[in-house]
């Protein structure tokens, strides 16, 4: 009895050890950090962001040793974009054996409507242990809208996950496509607006941010880009509304994105 406890204590005492490799908590993100995106709908000229985590790596010296291939296939199963493994090391500096990653696909301004999957390998490369993610998202006919909807820090071009502490700076990007040009001055006439709301649902300024583009837009330019400051003054919670309205064809389209703010105290 004695020796069948103390085999059983000697195993529960025993480092455990890691399970299959997961690849988990995959969503799509507006951009590298941003927030989820609400659907799976996206308007020609967009890019298609999945972030996810990698669980159950193993180890060695802190560092976890892999590689990721991705296969874009198009309505038909059929491979439109192909990435060959590339291998990649990175230190787990926080320790355990979860990581993040993320893989975007670029969705032209002329690629066909309609469903879309995009399939990404991850090997282990020191167990040789393998898994498949597979993420299907629409692209939708040529219309009027709003893409690459994401955040980036003010002091330098680099993402901006949709949290932040007061004080910081972001700016918020993104580009209107597929307007109307005018006739004779071959110019649109687009207007994008951006209101922030409180956790109340009240705009926090009276008016809106706006920028307007209807003159010196080169004919060839398929993109209006835009970037928006926001100063962060306070801590709560807000939503960010970008809206862009296309005058001379008489449509809209807006887009969301969550802001956390909190107090470094």
């Amino acid at each position: 009895m004695w020796a069948t406890l103390a085999f059983a204590a000697a195993l529960s005492l025993a480092p455990s050890q890691p399970g299959p490799l997961q690849l988990t908590n995959a969503r799509a993100t507006y951009g590298l950090l941003g927030a989820s995106r609400t659907d799976n709908k996206l308007l020609l000229g967009d890019v298609y962001f999945v972030t996810f985590d990698i669980e159950n790596l193993t180890l060695k010296n802190g560092k976890a040793q892999y590689k990721m291939s991705m296969e874009l296939l198009n309505p038909k199963g059929k491979p439109e974009f192909t990435a060959d493994p590339e291998d990649r090391e990175s230190t787990l500096s926080l320790g355990g054996n979860r990581m993040p990653g993320f893989a975007t696909a670029e969705i032209g301004t002329e690629i066909a409507p309609g469903e879309y999957t995009l399939k990404l390998v991850v090997t282990d490369r020191n167990s040789n242990k393998s898994e498949t993610l597979l993420r299907k998202f629409e692209v939708l006919p040529k219309a009027f809208g709003l893409v690459r909807l994401h955040m980036t820090s003010s002091l330098a071009p680099v993402p901006a996950p949709p949290m932040a502490v007061v004080g910081q700076s972001v700016f918020v990007n993104c580009a209107a496509v597929h307007f109307q040009r005018d006739k004779d001055s071959k110019q649109p006439n687009v207007v994008v607006e951006m209101n922030i709301l409180d956790d109340k649902g009240t705009a926090t300024l009276p008016q809106p941010q706006k920028v307007e583009f209807n003159k010196d837009i080169p004919e060839k330019q398929v993109g209006l880009p835009v970037n928006l400051l926001v100063e962060l003054n306070r801590p709560g919670k807000f939503t960010i509304e970008v809206q862009a309205t296309d005058k001379l064809a008489n449509k809209t389209s807006k887009v969301t994105l969550p802001l956390t703010v909190q107090e470094v105290k």
